[in-house]
């Protein structure tokens, strides 16, 4: 089976800020290649170890979504993050900036299509 048919979420391509605090209380930023319901891929160098557990949260512009996993891919440029244990509060704010994230894209389209005809 390929992994596009492995995937169970839409995944929606973003450039979110992720912000991770360190076992000593540093503050990092990083960023999202994509987001989806069930996890996302950070663009962090080096990457972090497959199996690599952490709490981040992703900075939406409007609110900050707090969320745990495990790290299940790593490549060169960073690694696909797996949500673990999450609420149904947390389920419903990351499937709203999903829809929010889609709605966008689909005005975008909508707008360049418009303009060329």
């Amino acid at each position: 089976m390929s992994s596009d048919q492995e995937r169970r979420h839409l995944r929606v391509s973003v450039r979110l800020r992720v912000r991770i605090r360190s076992e000593e209380g540093e503050e990092l930023l990083f960023f999202t290649r994509n987001v989806s319901l069930g996890g996302l891929f950070l663009l962090i160098q080096p990457p972090l170890q497959t199996e690599s557990q952490l709490r981040m949260e992703l900075l939406t512009g409007r609110e900050a979504i707090a969320v745990k996993g495990r790290v299940v891919r790593s490549e060169e440029y960073g690694c696909a993050f797996e949500f673990q244990d999450v609420d149904s509060e947390t389920t419903e704010r990351l499937r709203s900036l999903i829809a929010t994230l889609l709605d966008r894209s689909a005005s975008a389209v909508q707008s360049i299509a418009h303009s060329r005809v």
